[in-house]
Parts: C-alpha cells; structure tokens; sequence
C-alpha cells in the first residue's frame, strides 16, 4: 500500500514539471507577416508587423488588421519594443511570410533570418521574398486585398506561383541550407507593388546571403526546369509558322530532369536532359496541330528555345560566381576529393554545360 501512495505521489510530482502553457486567441496579436527595412540610421533595422485584429460588432465580429513599425538594433529589440505600444502580445506562432527590401538584400540578409530560424515558435516552411523598388513595410500598412489579410494574400501568391507556376520552392529552411552549403547558392522570389497590385517579377538570386543579380520571370521558369522535376506550369513560347512568328502558350503537365557530369579527362561537363509532356494551352493564330509536320516542327523550336535559354543562363552564373543550379553538389557527389576554395576559384569556371531538352506536346481544351 505504502509503495502505491509512493509511486502515486512521484507521478503527480513528475507531471506537475509538464504544464504546458496556453495562450487564448482573443488575447494575444498573431503576426502573420514580417517586413524588414533600413533604419533611418545605418546600424539600425526597421521592422513592420502585420497582425489580425477583432473588432466587437452587435451582429458580428469583423476581423481587420493592423501594422505596426519600430526601428532599432535587432528584430528582437525591435519586437519587445513593439510590444509596448501593442494591445495585446505579440506572438510568431503563425508567421507565414517575411518581406526584405531590395536595400538590405544588397547587404545581406543572414543578419535578419538567422534569429527567426532560431525562434522555435516560428515554422521552418515559412516563406520569403525580396520587395523590389521601396520599402517592404510598405506593402503591410497598404491594403493590398479587400478581403484577405495582407501576409495571408502575399503567402498565398507566393506558394500558388511555385505550385503552378515559373517560381521554384524555397522556404526558411530551404534557403539556410543553401546559404550555408559550400556546393550551391540560395535564391528568393521578388514582389513589386505596382499600380494598387502585387506582381511576382522573377528571382534574386544571392552569393551567399547578398543578393548578386535578379531575372525576371521568364528566366525564372527555364530555372525550375533546371533544379527538379517540375509539375504545372505555364510559358508562353514564339514560334516561327509559315513565315509568321506567332505565340502559344504550353502548360507543362509534367518535367523529369537528369543530370550526368563527365569529369575523368580534360574539364568537367554536365549534360541536363529535361523531358516535357505538355499541351497547348493557348495560340495566337492558325497553327493546324492535327498536321504532324507542322506539330514536329513546333515541338523542334520549343526544344531549341528551352535549350538556349537555358544554357545561356547556366553559363551567365558560372561567369557571375554564384550556382543556384547546385552545380557545385553534382560535382561533390561525384568526386572523392571535394575542395570548397577550388571548385569556388577555379573548377566551377573550367564547367561547361549541354542541355538537352525533349517536348512532347498534346492538343488540349479549346484549341483542340
């Protein structure tokens, strides 16, 4: 009997050290999205929060939404200062997005995405974008949706772009392992607000955590052919038909990508083999699809085009230093002997590369 009581009494003591703490919706602020910018000084940052608010109705409780800005040496300054002038506490529990400014990504960014890594309330998948031409706060104090919450909209676009669209996946935790790779660089999505509206424009693309140049969205879909497999997405192509340069537009059903690096003699070379099921989604003129030699010779000059675009750019960040492509882990994987400083210096400058791109095109929905 003695011995149940005793036992009785450790589990109760034990238990009583995992009380997990709780918090009630109504009575916290739950940021959903984070921009950063320069401070009005050089050494300091400024931080904009963008969070739900519920305002009590006789009918109904609207939810609105609120931002608020602060400036000083780091986010975590920069939050317990906010905190003060916030009704409620502010929380990073459901942090979806956050937003740097063109201006610091030129600086680098490991300074402001390090501390949200290490927060362990806030989600490795969350995503992150650079704002092109002004402020990234910018975009949370204006209304950008009627409807929706700024940092919901923003998250929304980004990921519904990379699911079916020309902008390949990245989140927090895909871009630290790239940042801290020695074999590749990390690469972000770009968001200009232009004329009332948000348009994703392309890809920044970063020498570790400094942002070294950007492509536009275009270039941004050859990218994702060249990175994995790749599901839905739409291009617009120009072909050349009696004479007649004329626009279509494919829906890529499918993309399997393989890599093959030949480095035994001589300088190493890699080979991209990208194969595309497809259909037509959209033309703009009489292209009789039901002709085999006229579909051949459509599938022939989109092939062309996928292999030059995509070998010009393969060659342009070879020559500008930075592997988004992950070259560099293709070539470790294949060698014993992986040196960071030389495959930086010179290996990764001797590469030359061959894409080889097969389109197989079916006849979809109105055009058919």
């Amino acid at each position: 009997m003695k011995r149940q009581v005793c036992n009785s009494l450790l589990c109760l003591f034990l238990l009583s050290g995992c009380i997990i703490s709780t918090e009630i919706i109504d009575e916290i602020s739950i940021i959903s999205a984070i921009a950063y910018d320069k401070g009005s000084e050089d050494h300091l940052v400024k931080m904009s929060v963008n969070f739900p608010t519920f305002s009590e109705q006789v009918v109904e409780r609207k939810i609105e939404q609120e931002t608020l800005q602060g400036e000083g040496d780091t986010p975590k300054a920069i939050i317990n200062k906010l905190n003060q002038r916030a009704q409620k506490p502010l929380v990073t529990g459901q942090l979806r997005m956050a937003l740097f400014s063109e201006e610091l990504a030129d600086e680098g960014l490991e300074p402001y995405i390090l501390p949200l890594y290490r927060d362990p309330t806030v989600g490795n998948r969350i995503l992150l974008v650079v704002i092109e031409d002004g402020e990234a706060g910018e975009l949370l104090i204006n209304k950008i949706s009627s409807e929706e919450q700024v940092g919901v909209f923003l998250a929304d676009l980004v990921m519904q772009n990379m699911e079916r669209g020309p902008i390949p996946n990245v989140n927090l935790h895909e871009f630290l392992f790239d940042l801290y790779s020695d074999a590749r660089d990390p690469y972000l999505p770009i968001i200009r607000k232009k004329d009332g509206s948000v348009d994703i424009t392309g890809l920044a693309l970063f020498d570790r955590d400094v942002m070294k140049m950007k492509v536009d969205v275009a270039e941004s879909f050859f990218i994702k052919l060249l990175l994995s497999n790749a599901g839905k997405s739409y291009h617009q192509f120009f072909v050349e038909v009696e004479d007649e340069k004329m626009p279509i537009v494919i829906e890529v059903v499918r993309s399997r990508l393989k890599r093959h690096l030949e480095h035994d003699e001589g300088e190493p070379k890699v080979t991209f083999t990208i194969d595309i099921k497809s259909e037509i989604y959209d033309t703009g003129g009489n292209i009789n699809l039901e002709n085999k030699m006229e579909a051949d010779d459509i599938e022939k000059q989109i092939e062309e085009e996928i292999v030059r675009a995509s070998e010009r750019l393969l060659n342009m960040f070879r020559d500008q230093d930075i592997d988004p492509i992950g070259i560099g882990e293709l070539y470790r994987s294949k060698t014993r002997n992986w040196h960071p400083d030389e495959w930086a210096s010179t290996i990764y400058h001797q590469v030359s590369f061959e894409v080889e791109a097969n389109v197989t095109l079916n006849v979809a929905g109105a055009v058919e």
